[in-house]
């Protein structure tokens, strides 16, 4: 008798493994780009916390602006990532610091 294959719990034993791997690595992958989301979102904001400053020097008698409003005066620059972040408001206090309204970051 020619014995020359595999059995079928050893192909299942593969299988599992393959799934396992593919989850793993699904899960990392996944994990990465909620990451780099973050990180994207965090750096557009910090680009709107200058645009705001330049803004609130330039228009003195104003404490708040919206991002909304630093793209369309073309203070910032729209990208496809932004649409978190336009509906936001930066306020500027007494002490020259500027807070993004709704999210508690505050500007460096």
């Amino acid at each position: 008798m020619n014995n020359k294959g595999f059995t079928l719990v050893e192909l299942l034993a593969v299988i599992v493994i393959l799934l396992g791997l593919a989850g793993i690595t699904i899960f990392g992958i996944t994990n990465i780009l909620e990451k780099q989301d973050e990180d994207i979102e965090k750096q557009q904001k910090e680009l709107a916390c200058g645009a705001a400053k330049i803004y609130f020097s330039l228009h003195e008698e104003d404490n708040t602006v919206g991002v909304d409003e630093l793209i369309s005066d073309g203070y910032f620059s729209s990208t496809s990532k932004t649409d978190k972040i336009e509906k936001l408001t930066l306020t500027i206090d007494n002490d020259k610091k500027i807070t993004i309204q709704g999210d508690s970051f505050q500007c460096q």
